[in-house]
């Protein structure tokens, strides 16, 4: 084979293998890259991120309304209940970093397969509708989060593009856990007490009679069952769980405002060593397949920092919990036993 051929062969070669990459980074056999240079940033400038007051979140029949207040981010869809400040800040943050792998103009077709079409040419959106907006109603940043790029080894990108713009980006990040419903923006981390800060606990019915009382006056000992009868021996766990139950307890949705006459459901009081307590009221009816509980905070009476207390998540210090009724998942509801005879070992038969 003389010079001119194996030039010749070379040059076929890695005009192959060109054409390969790009197919294999094309998976949907869209037209070429365009547009801003692989490895660009998508935004020529940092967002204002300091001014965005107003975020949200639409896909499909989901919508999601958060806003920031004077003190904290709220979900205005859950009651003005708290949003988890930590996962808006993330958000934000991946947004303003966004680097583009490649962009193409995209078709209806397209748009669809890679859940990016939406409202007027459909009814609701595909893929997941963020706005960020000022105090002012002005529209920081307006984007649609479609589906994410699949690869032999896993995730590559997602794509995205700008909802007035047929345009289509694939991005660096990954959105895969990403939601427009309500509940995933709350502030779940509703109290979280260090069992050993509990000096006590008291069980009471739904009539206002007590059902049993755990005294733990010493925090290096055992917590203990009062008033134990002869014959019955105590399960140790159950009352280790009774004060776990609070360390933490999480919320999976906030289910409306709180009821009146709460004093009347089965509720356990757990007292502080610093003199504050906190009451958890269980009520006897779900929504969905959650349960719901009320939770009312009595601070100490002397004017020492709640040692060892987070308090009711992001709101302990800035809202009063007995304003909202909470969901949660079966076994925390059933971590606060009212039932005497479960706080005892089942006799052998």
């Amino acid at each position: 084979m003389n010079i001119d051929k194996r030039i010749v062969v070379l040059t076929v070669a890695v005009a192959c293998l060109v054409v390969m990459v790009f197919l294999q980074g094309n998976l949907f056999s869209i037209s070429g890259p365009s547009g801003q240079m692989i490895g660009s940033r998508l935004w020529e400038k940092d967002l204002p991120l300091n001014q965005v007051t107003q975020i949200t979140l639409e896909s499909g029949s989901k919508s999601c309304r958060l806003h920031r207040g004077p003190e904290r981010w709220q979900v205005q869809d859950r009651y003005e209940y708290c949003a988890d400040f930590e996962r808006i800040t993330k958000l934000l943050k991946k947004i303003n970093r966004l680097k583009v792998g490649f962009s193409f103009s995209a078709d209806k077709d397209t748009l669809e397969r890679l859940k990016l079409d939406g409202p007027p040419e459909t009814k609701t959106w595909n893929g997941i509708h963020i706005v960020m907006q000022d105090k002012g109603d002005l529209t920081l940043a307006d984007l649609v989060i479609g589906k994410q790029r699949q690869t032999a080894s896993g995730g590559g990108g997602q794509f995205i593009r700008f909802s007035n713009s047929k345009t289509v980006y694939l991005v660096d990040e990954s959105f895969r856990f990403l939601n427009a419903g309500p509940e995933y923006w709350i502030q779940d981390d509703l109290l979280s007490v260090n069992p050993d800060q509990i000096s006590k606990v008291e069980c009471f019915d739904a009539n206002g009679k007590m059902v049993y009382r755990i005294d733990h006056p010493d925090d290096k000992k055992t917590a203990r069952l009062a008033n134990v009868p002869d014959d019955r021996m105590v399960s140790q766990p159950k009352i280790d769980q009774i004060l776990d139950a609070i360390n933490p307890l999480k919320i999976s949705d906030v289910i409306g405002p709180a009821p009146t006459g709460s004093n009347k459901f089965p509720h356990l009081v757990y007292y502080l060593r610093n003199g504050s307590s906190y009451t958890v009221f269980l009520l006897p009816t779900q929504k969905a397949d959650l349960y719901q509980l009320l939770l009312k905070k009595e601070p100490p009476q002397s004017s020492q920092a709640e040692a060892g207390t987070k308090g009711p998540g992001g709101c302990a210090r800035l809202a009063d919990p007995d304003l909202w009724s909470f969901g949660v998942e079966k076994w925390q509801f059933e971590s606060f036993i009212t039932d005497y005879d479960q706080l005892f070992e089942t006799p052998s038969s």
